[in-house]
């Protein structure tokens, strides 16, 4: 949480943050401002102080709203540096941080964070070095970083806006089970209600309408997809597939609310009608050890020795895993969970390779527990995913129940026909 920063810094041995790039997509910086509409914004933390937020002055409302201290971007000193510079813009945007760092006190051990372009930030602090000797910049990238510890538990705040997120997506998700038994039939096909035949894509496309008609959006999604593409693992789906009759439909949709915030992650696997033996088979084998392993999921878990038991689960069912080949591409071939914020996969991630203290589970970790198993040349794959907050004491709490139905009945009758 927030209130490690400080102690996470000084274990790091870390000075300072320098967190830059535009807000809303930017989760380093969503941290500390949250759904604040800023195009480009630096913000520094010095150790033992709080937050300052640089900002452009037609932007001030929207930074004085983050209720963190503020500071103006001077267009009239960047003028004068650029002038200084030849025009050289970089040079210039050099000066300013600098500029900034000394109003602020900031030296020493500097983590640089954010998103802007990979080129310009190296160039940036190369300068930077130059102008500033009496700091050194570094990355405080990766799963260890002292930003991703903070982030990876959360205050009740947070959990309540992954709540809400996730109260939409299942929303979401029963007007797209309701929308699809309602469908006319024909075969083994849906029909849209012109009776022309119902695509992957067209649910798509409902889907992000519904999302948002909520205040919701989906950048990078959803997956709907049908058979073979559920088996892939993150196949989005093919726009052009048919929706069938009895096929298998891996449905993971993982929502924020639009312009940025904190994910929720979902997924079911549906049959439309009926599910095939194998089908159902496989589904009940997922079942099975969802329930076996969700006692694991506890505070003082290890997410490396979760994913090792859940692999020696699956592999006691005849399936291959990652913990026999690591090269596989059928069976179980992913993590089990990973942690969810403002990022869709932030740590803790469950590896089998992970070092056995790697980010035991915590209270008020937000996790994902999507146990699945894939067979492309079966044409099925089948997983199930819910959304975790790890409590004080007992079990986790699913932050959003939902059912875990296979078969959705159709509201028409099918003829035996269709099953054939």
């Amino acid at each position: 949480m927030r209130q490690d920063l400080d102690r996470l810094m000084a274990q790091t041995d870390l000075d300072g943050l320098w967190i830059s790039g535009h807000a809303g997509d930017n989760p380093a910086l969503d941290y500390f401002v949250g759904g604040a509409h800023l195009t480009h914004a630096d913000l520094f933390k010095k150790r033992g102080e709080p937050p300052i937020l640089y900002h452009r002055r037609m932007e001030r409302d929207e930074a004085e709203r983050t209720g963190l201290r503020t500071a103006l971007h001077d267009e009239a000193d960047y003028a004068r540096w650029l002038e200084s510079t030849g025009g050289d813009s970089l040079q210039a945007d050099a000066l300013r941080i600098r500029n900034a760092l000394q109003a602020e006190g900031m030296s020493g051990r500097i983590a640089v964070l954010g998103r802007i372009d990979a080129g310009y930030a190296l160039d940036l602090v190369r300068h930077l070095e130059a102008l500033a000797p009496e700091s050194s910049f570094m990355s405080d990238g990766g799963d260890d970083s002292v930003l991703a510890r903070a982030r990876a538990t959360k205050d009740p705040s947070e959990i309540e806006r992954i709540r809400l997120t996730g109260r939409i997506t299942v929303e979401v998700v029963e007007q797209i089970a309701r929308f699809l038994r309602a469908r006319p039939v024909e075969g083994s096909t849906l029909l849209t209600d012109d009776r022309s035949p119902l695509t992957v894509g067209a649910v798509k496309h409902r889907i992000h309408l519904l999302l948002a008609e909520r205040g919701a959006e989906s950048p990078s999604g959803p997956i709907f997809a049908i058979g073979r593409e559920g088996a892939i693992g993150h196949s989005v789906g093919l726009d052009d597939d048919l929706v069938e009759l009895g096929r298998p439909i891996v449905f993971d949709i993982y929502p924020r609310l639009i312009g940025g915030g904190y994910y929720f992650d979902f997924t079911r696997t549906w049959c439309l009608g009926f599910a095939p033996e194998p089908v159902q088979t496989l589904y009940d084998q997922v079942l099975t050890v969802y329930y076996e392993i969700f006692p694991m999921m506890v505070a003082g878990g290890s997410p490396k020795q979760i994913q090792v038991e859940t692999c020696r689960r699956f592999e006691a069912q005849g399936h291959p895993t990652l913990l026999s080949d690591m090269a596989t591409e059928q069976g179980y071939f992913h993590g089990l969970a990973h942690g969810l914020g403002l990022a869709i996969h932030e740590p803790p991630f469950f590896r089998h390779t992970a070092a056995e203290d790697a980010y035991r589970l915590q209270p008020g970790m937000v996790v994902t527990f999507e146990p699945g198993l894939y067979y492309p040349d079966q044409d099925m794959g089948v997983r199930l995913e819910d959304t975790l907050l790890i409590t004080e004491k007992g079990p986790a709490e699913v932050l959003v129940p939902y059912p875990h139905d296979l078969v959705l009945p159709m509201t028409h009758p099918v003829g035996s026909a269709a099953h054939e």
